[in-house]
């Protein structure tokens, strides 16, 4: 079944009944369906710029900490067995929440900043020439722990 039946299937019913679908090796469900994964699991949930639709994605190995997490807070997973691809479920709040919408919006000023330094540390580094007989074993090895130290100072954790 495709993402958009799967959709289509969710907004006929009323999300009644959501979907997870394993694709590739995440599971993902969809508007309704990724709002109320998203109430149960933390998960951020990322709007799609190309077609008016919501998705929440997690890797294939959480599903058994996920499934738990659902039938804990109430939802009724229907009929799964290991090895399906699709899984049914009903229950939870399938309301639209931007608080649990990722925002993609334009870089801030100091993201750009950021960005620029962070490029600037790439060029330094893919610009070392290892061939350099000059290039000596102590010199390389402070200039790379510097470049390390410009790169940290500007990572988001």
């Amino acid at each position: 079944m495709t993402e958009q039946e799967l959709c289509d299937r969710q907004r006929e019913n009323g999300n009644q009944e959501m979907y997870l679908q394993l694709r590739g090796t995440f599971w993902r469900a969809y508007d309704g369906g990724a709002f109320a994964i998203a109430r149960v699991t933390g998960y951020q949930i990322k709007r799609l710029k190309t077609i008016d639709r919501y998705q929440l994605g997690f890797p294939l190995v959480a599903i058994d900490r996920v499934l738990t997490m659902m039938k804990e807070k109430g939802l009724t997973v229907k009929d799964h067995q290991e090895g399906d691809t699709l899984i049914t479920f009903s229950g939870g709040d399938p309301t639209p929440d931007n608080h649990l919408v990722t925002t993609e919006g334009e870089p801030t000023a100091d993201d750009n900043a950021d960005y620029q330094e962070l490029k600037s540390v790439r060029k330094e580094l893919l610009g070392i020439n290892l061939a350099d007989e000059s290039l000596t074993f102590s010199t390389l090895l402070a200039t790379v722990r510097n470049l390390q130290i410009r790169c940290l100072a500007h990572m988001q954790i």
